[in-house]
């Protein structure tokens, strides 16, 4: 038999493979989609509610898109190699629920007016600036936490905080945990928050990190060529070949 020659090895015996693209550019091309929809979500809900532009899109608009190209460029530069399509769903669902949002406001604006009351206050800013906040937590993230399979390590620690966090709203009483009939929050001064919003991360890194470490258990066997397989025959022991086997019964029923 002829022997295959292989080609010959790099200095050290390291073979350079292709280069992995990073996939940036279609992180950025489904951005402008989300920016797309997002932005004329907010004009129909203008011209819808007020048969014109007020001032306040341009305003809402740019704070979004600003935000949102701080985080593209923070992934391209920290964690280039990230899956790139978590980003630009982050942001369609964000600009989805500040559409929403601002919707209410102008309808809430237009109730008061009609009743001759002053306008309430929009909380279209405040959902604004607490997505400014969420961006600069998340360049925290990306900034300390460099290797994501280092959280690992703590999976079962943030599936039990994750389920205390659940369980805290329905042990309170009432009055501090419920709103609107829902035990979902945490009522204190004047200050809410809903703890499981935090619970649903500490419950993704423990289900990543046990899926991870049981993955042995959850790789189905090789495919073969039929959907069933018989099981292995059953040979009688070496000794019963040399005349040495230790129950006459035993050779009798497996052979």
């Amino acid at each position: 038999m002829a022997s295959t020659a292989r080609p010959p090895s790099p200095p050290g015996g390291i073979v350079a493979g292709p280069p992995v693209r990073t996939r940036r550019g279609a992180e950025l091309l489904m951005l402008v989609f989300a920016a797309l929809i997002t932005t004329a979500a907010l004009v129909l809900v203008e011209v819808n509610q007020h048969q014109r532009l007020s001032p306040d899109l341009l305003g809402y608009g740019g704070a979004y898109l600003a935000l949102f190209t701080v985080d593209h460029v923070a992934v391209r530069k920290l964690a280039p190699y990230a899956d790139p399509l978590i980003l630009p769903c982050v942001a369609l669902l964000n600009g989805l629920g500040l559409v929403m949002i601002h919707r209410l406001d102008l309808a809430a604006t237009a109730k008061a007016v009609q009743a001759g009351q002053p306008a309430p206050g929009g909380d279209t800013s405040h959902q604004v600036v607490w997505t400014a906040i969420g961006v600069v937590l998340f360049l925290g993230v990306l900034w300390f936490l460099r290797d994501h399979r280092s959280l690992a390590r703590y999976g079962y620690t943030c599936g039990l905080a994750g389920l205390v966090l659940l369980i805290i709203p329905a042990v309170l009483p009432a009055r501090f945990s419920e709103v609107n009939g829902g035990k979902n929050w945490i009522l204190l001064a004047g200050f809410s928050i809903q703890p499981g919003e935090f619970a649903k991360i500490l419950l993704l890194i423990f289900s990543a990190s046990f899926l991870v470490a049981k993955r042995a258990c959850s790789t189905p066997p090789a495919s073969t060529s039929s959907a069933w397989t018989s099981p292995a025959p059953v040979t009688s022991p070496p000794c019963c070949s040399r005349g040495q086997c230790p129950s006459v019964s035993w050779c009798s029923t497996r052979t």
